[in-house]
């Protein structure tokens, strides 16, 4: 045998070694992630609840997502108004963009208002609505099983100045 055929072979074995190490490595890691995963328990309900002052035209906003076993069940937006000065726009607003939400499956608007004082409530049923064409900045947070990252959720909205509570 060459010279060259030797060193063909040598370094096709070494690549080969090196191959089979890596799958046994990253076979061992998907062994260990996967029963890492597996031991993480979730409450079985759980209440997030978000809470936004002065936020857009002098109104409260809440969002709170309920969660059973770590998947979102429903989101309900609540959105109240109480203003010295009437302004009729705020319940026009409110009241077309209830109308086009309730035109939409698997949820449910509520809207009461007059020029001073108002109040919607918005509520998403998940598992009804069609999630790819409503969009809802919650849904960025599950992943692939289902499972909502409420962590990096309430860290999302801290940055828009809500304040968020857990209830299990």
């Amino acid at each position: 045998m060459s010279k060259k055929k030797k060193k063909r072979l040598l370094i096709i074995g070494i690549i080969l070694i090196i191959i089979l190490l890596s799958w046994i490595i990253i076979s061992i890691y998907k062994i260990r992630y996967k029963k890492e995963k597996q031991e993480v328990t979730y409450p079985e309900k759980q209440t997030i609840t978000c809470t936004k002052e002065n936020a857009h035209d002098e109104t409260t906003k809440i969002e709170e997502v309920y969660l059973e076993k770590g998947k979102i069940i429903t989101r309900t937006d609540t959105t109240t108004w109480n203003k010295a000065i009437p302004k009729e726009q705020t319940c026009e607003y409110y009241t077309l963009n209830s109308q086009k939400l309730n035109a939409l499956t698997g949820i449910t608007s509520t809207i009461n208002c007059n020029e001073y004082r108002g109040d919607v409530k918005t509520i998403y049923t998940i598992a009804e609505m069609d999630t790819e064409n409503t969009k809802l900045k919650q849904l960025e947070y599950t992943d692939i099983e289902g499972i909502f990252d409420y962590r990096e959720w309430i860290i999302y909205m801290k940055k828009d100045d809500y304040t968020c509570e857990i209830n299990s």
